[in-house]
């Protein structure tokens, strides 16, 4: 079983800030009390994050994560490139409706190299068109 941190955090972006990290849920919660006690939390809100203590991201061996962008109606590559997204997902997809271009859409995947990658993009099109026609 994994072991899981409670960190206690306030504020919002550039003043985002941990304000400590627990064992149990109950002793980030009485942390919370005992600071709203003396006026602590007076200019800003707590919350409760829970982590998981030493968890790597489990990701397919030999694959790269991949963003494949088409042209949907013709087809095209118009780009394909490396991410940094963290997912553990295979596959997942997104069409994009653009009012100043043709539609685009856009392939996320695992695959051992960019003709891989592309294969994939192109075999999500075809799906993504054959569901179109039989709306």
């Amino acid at each position: 079983m994994n072991k899981k941190v409670y960190i206690v955090t306030s504020g919002e972006y550039s003043d985002y800030r941990i304000n400590a990290v627990f064992s149990s849920r109950k002793l980030a919660k009485k942390y919370i009390e005992l600071q709203a006690r003396v006026g602590f939390w007076n200019f800003t809100t707590p919350r409760i994050e829970e982590y998981t203590l030493d968890e790597l991201p489990i990701y397919p061996k030999e694959k790269n994560h991949y963003r494949v962008s088409l042209e949907l109606g013709t087809g095209n590559l118009l780009d394909i490139d490396l991410t940094n997204l963290n997912s553990d997902k295979v596959l997942n997809f997104t069409v994009v409706n653009r009012s100043d271009k043709a539609n685009e859409i856009w392939v996320y995947c695992w695959a051992k190299d960019e003709e891989h990658a592309k294969k994939i993009a192109y075999d999500v099109r075809t799906k993504v068109l054959a569901e179109k026609e039989n709306l």
